[in-house]
């Protein structure tokens, strides 16, 4: 009996230790994959966003020329009146589509509610909706009318549609967050914080407005708040929506 709980206790030794064996090599091949995958990832720098931010701010450093390149585009619809108010905590930009009105109205009726938000949480926030323009609008004129009567009187309801003149596509979206760049530097640049949404998207507004309060007490500045894709390889498949041609990015 003696002996073969001696042999019991070695061998579950053994297993114990064979398993930490397995389990370190896994770890080791694990790390070494992971390097792998985000070494074709150029800005390899993004990993660390949590704690450094002046190579960003130093990527959005662009010349006079470059600027005014971007800021071509005039304005459809615009109301500079939006950031009448002093002490604006948020200037919320909000992606859009021309088509999506339900989508707006949906939003303005819960979460983006500027009056309930004033009210209840005691903060101002301004919330705006920034688009282009339909890209059929161009090949179909009675749809080009359609919309933009449509807009107009959802604007003139609302008054928070900033509109440009550019294709509204996918592949446009760094044209519309210039957009929004630009409009808030010329009509809201005394807002304390910026932030750009999407219209499909559920923001809760009252932890977002503690979390935004407490940021506020403690003076910070250069703050950058969004989730990283780590090792996250640009896509190259050219049936794919978020495809990446190597002349665009290496």
């Amino acid at each position: 009996m003696f002996m073969n709980c001696r042999r019991v206790k070695k061998w579950h030794f053994l297993q114990l230790v064979s398993m930490c064996c397995v389990m370190s090599v896994l770890m080791v091949c694990w790390d070494h994959v992971d390097n792998q995958v985000v070494s074709h990832v150029k800005s390899y720098s993004y990993r660390y966003l949590i704690n450094s931010y002046d190579f960003i701010s130093k990527s959005l450093s662009v010349s006079p020329e470059q600027a005014a390149r971007f800021g071509s585009y005039p304005y459809l619809l615009n109301n500079k009146d939006i950031c009448k108010d002093k002490d604006i905590l948020l200037l919320l930009f909000v992606k859009s589509s021309p088509g999506n009105f339900r989508r707006r109205q949906a939003i303005r009726s819960t979460w983006g509610n500027e009056s309930y938000i004033r009210h209840k949480l005691g903060v101002i926030i301004k919330v705006v909706f920034v688009m282009g323009v339909h890209p059929d609008v161009h090949t179909d004129s009675l749809l080009q009318k359609i919309m933009h009567k449509e807009l107009f009187k959802e604007h003139m309801n609302h008054g928070d549609l900033v509109q440009q003149d550019f294709l509204d596509t996918f592949h446009n979206l760094t044209v519309k967050l210039l957009l929004q760049f630009r409009w808030m530097h010329e009509n809201c640049v005394h807002t304390h914080f910026l932030m750009s949404a999407d219209d499909d998207v559920f923001i809760h507004l009252p932890n977002l407005v503690r979390y935004l309060q407490d940021l506020r007490r403690q003076n910070v500045r250069n703050l950058w708040v969004g989730h990283v894709h780590r090792g996250s390889p640009p896509i190259r498949r050219r049936d794919s929506k978020y495809y990446m041609p190597f002349d665009m990015y290496q």
